[in-house]
């Protein structure tokens, strides 16, 4: 109590425990307490809430209502966590996430973030365009769902990754729901939310379709040519 709410315990010793909340959540302390009190079971109330400090300042905690039963009859068990640390982190990573999504989504690059269940968070223009999903609500939504296609091959590079790997190709085909054939080239890697705490993926992919079939058609007139000039030699 003293570290946390800066009182002696004698100074609230005999007080009502709102004494400790800001005016907004008394109704709500008071609505829990009568519903454990009214229930016939062992149940426990988790809220985050705010609390108050001796000096009247507001910060973050989260209280544990629980109804107890002994031989002195019933009543109810308060436990209180400050919580202050806690949800800052929470705010820097939101922060965080919130600028690596507006980098994925204006990347000039297809680029893609997903969390560690492979939901999109974010994807750039250049992605949406490559992959025909452009006006699509992708976000939240499963990378396996949006590509049944994506084979066990693909799902446990991307469990390797998620467990910190890195892959990388210069070329490799994607076949396709539609039966055609897509080639690719990509850099899958994770994103960290802190030191050693992995978030989730980054995926750099570049669609070289057009590039491969213009080789394949290069060599197709090579060959052509090169029949052709023999022909002629031996005529």
């Amino acid at each position: 109590v003293e570290n946390v709410f800066g009182y002696h315990r004698l100074e609230l010793s005999g007080q009502n425990f709102d004494l400790l909340l800001p005016a907004r959540y008394k109704a709500e302390y008071e609505k829990q307490r009568a519903n454990i009190f009214n229930t016939q079971t062992d149940t426990t109330t988790v809220l985050e809430i705010f609390a108050l400090n001796k000096n009247g300042n507001e910060f973050p905690v989260e209280v544990s209502f629980s109804r107890v039963e002994s031989l002195d009859g019933l009543f109810i068990a308060v436990a209180i966590r400050d919580i202050a640390l806690r949800k800052q982190v929470e705010l820097d990573l939101k922060q965080s996430n919130e600028r690596n999504r507006i980098f994925v989504e204006q990347a000039p690059n297809a680029l893609a973030m997903f969390d560690t269940e492979m939901r999109y968070m974010a994807a750039s223009r250049k992605w949406q365009e490559d992959y025909h999903l452009v006006g699509k609500n992708i976000i939240g939504c499963s990378h396996y769902e949006i590509f049944p296609e994506i084979g066990e091959d693909w799902k446990t590079i991307h469990r390797d990754c998620l467990k910190g790997a890195i892959n990388k190709t210069d070329e490799a085909p994607f076949e396709r729901a539609d039966g055609t054939t897509q080639w690719l080239t990509w850099d899958v890697r994770p994103w960290y939310v802190t030191a050693g705490q992995i978030g989730g993926l980054l995926m750099y992919t570049a669609d070289i379709t057009r590039l491969k079939q213009r080789d394949a058609e290069r060599r197709r007139i090579e060959y052509i040519l090169e029949r052709s000039n023999h022909i002629a030699l031996i005529a």
